[in-house]
Formats: structure tokens, C-alpha cells, sequence
């Protein structure tokens, strides 16, 4: 991923591959895609500025970690929101995904 800009098709391409919200199931190309993003976003300096905001993510699991990130982007009030909460949040998906062994 190059920028920012590439993250709407991503995400597309993420919930068009048939990811199972239920069970977390997630296609070969959805980890592509959410490690291309997650990668990405660790290297900025708007996810290092934060990072301390994934506390709030501690004890919850990668399910729940997924629908607030996607409420995020649904109920962002701009592109620019849309866009960095997918930047801010992806990475400690794939955290929870990792730790759940999902991954």
C-alpha cells in the first residue's frame, strides 16, 4: 500500500472476499489485505502518535474489534475520518485475530 488513498478499495475488496463476521473467518487475500493495511498503518506517524488509544481494546476480541471499526467508517462524518479510523484501528485487528490464532 502506498497511501492512504489506496484504504476504500482495501476495505472493499476486504468485506467483498467473504469475510465470516461470526466466526472470524477470513479469506487468504483478507490477510493480505488487512496486513497491507495493518503494515502501513504501523509506519505512520498518526498510528505511533496513538498508540497508546489501543488500550481500549484490551479484553475485547477480534469481532468486537472489527465492528467498531466498522461503525467507525459508517458513521464518519468525513472521508478524511473514514479513512484514518480504518489507519488507526486495522492494526490491532489483526492483533486480535493473531492472538486468537485466527491468523
Amino acid at each position: 500500500m502506498e497511501n492512504i488513498k489506496n484504504i476504500p478499495d482495501l476495505m472493499v475488496e476486504l468485506l467483498e472476499s467473504n469475510i465470516t463476521i461470526e466466526t472470524m473467518e477470513i479469506t487468504a487475500r483478507g490477510v493480505e489485505i488487512i496486513n497491507e493495511i495493518s503494515d502501513y498503518a504501523e509506519q505512520t506517524e498518526l498510528f505511533n502518535a496513538n498508540k497508546d488509544r489501543g488500550e481500549m481494546f484490551a479484553g475485547s476480541t477480534a469481532q468486537q474489534v472489527f465492528g467498531y471499526m466498522l461503525d467507525r467508517v459508517v458513521n464518519a462524518p468525513a472521508i478524511l475520518f473514514r479513512d484514518t479510523s480504518v489507519l488507526l484501528i486495522m492494526p490491532y485487528f489483526r492483533q486480535k485475530l493473531r492472538e486468537e490464532g485466527k491468523m
